[in-house]
């Protein structure tokens, strides 16, 4: 091999190197730089990322606080609400105490208002012989009422009570009225009936031919119709005077002879 030729292969060796290494530092730098960019854009989302995090942080916290100041509040209703609840039960067995009690005294009441009830019955039955019959039925509803679990006690006292004015007024006023009466031989014929308060009681006949008088013996009250003729008359005196057919005036009636006294026992 000529020198010439040795010189130009070596020549050629050396720039094909310098071109291969010329072209490989150039991707090597275009690789840094791509590197550069996405290190700095992965450090940017990093960046971005740990913003995001160091917020939801915050606001996390922000959170944890409020739910720290919900549970203080609902730790502190809580002692209260057990205090009510403990407060309400002493109140409702004082209640049942004061119930238990209320229910022995209306039981102890209703016993006595009904031994009251019989009394006033008793004293109707051999009382003065006037609406009876309605009297006691007013007595036995007082009675059913107060059986009665719910019943109201004041409202049957109340009507004791007006049981009672009732007495006291038919003692103090009178009063004529209609009713057919059977009389002594057994014909039912149409009637004047006066009453004059709880003291009096008598009758006539609208034909005027029967008198009759409510005397009380040993057995009770009884009606005396064989009255003299003075007092038959002050008894049509009266029931025309109620009737305003006669100026009032001062009757004696009835006349009550002792004879009279001696057999029947009048009182």
């Amino acid at each position: 091999m000529s020198i010439g030729k040795f010189i130009l292969i070596a020549g050629s060796a050396i720039f094909l190197s310098s071109f291969i290494e010329a072209g490989t530092g150039e991707k090597i730098n275009e690789d840094i730089k791509r590197i550069a960019r996405l290190l700095e854009e992965e450090k940017t989302e990093h960046q971005r990322e740990k913003e995001q995090v160091s917020s939801a942080h915050k606001s996390l916290e922000e959170r944890i606080k409020v739910l720290e100041e919900k549970i203080g509040n609902l730790k502190n209703d809580t002692r209260e609400l057990k205090n009510k609840i403990s407060s309400v039960k002493k109140e409702e067995s004082k209640l049942g105490k004061d119930k238990k009690a209320s229910e022995i005294f209306l039981a102890k009441e209703k016993k006595v208002l009904v031994e009251d009830i019989e009394k006033i019955e008793e004293r109707i039955k051999f009382g003065f012989p006037f609406e009876i019959d309605l009297q006691l039925n007013r007595m036995d509803n007082l009675k059913r009422s107060l059986q009665q679990k719910e019943s109201d006690l004041l409202e049957v006292m109340q009507e004791i009570y007006i049981q009672l004015v009732r007495e006291v007024e038919l003692g103090e006023n009178s009063e004529i009225y209609a009713e057919e009466r059977e009389t002594m031989e057994g014909e039912i014929k149409k009637a004047k009936i006066v009453r004059v308060g709880r003291v009096m009681l008598f009758y006539q006949t609208n034909d005027g031919k029967e008198t009759g008088y409510l005397l009380k013996n040993k057995e009770g009250y009884v009606w005396k119709n064989d009255l003299r003729r003075k007092c038959r008359t002050n008894i049509k005196k009266a029931i025309e005077t109620m009737k305003g057919k006669r100026i009032p005036e001062l009757i004696e009636f009835p006349v009550i002879v002792d004879s009279i006294i001696r057999t029947e026992g009048i009182k």
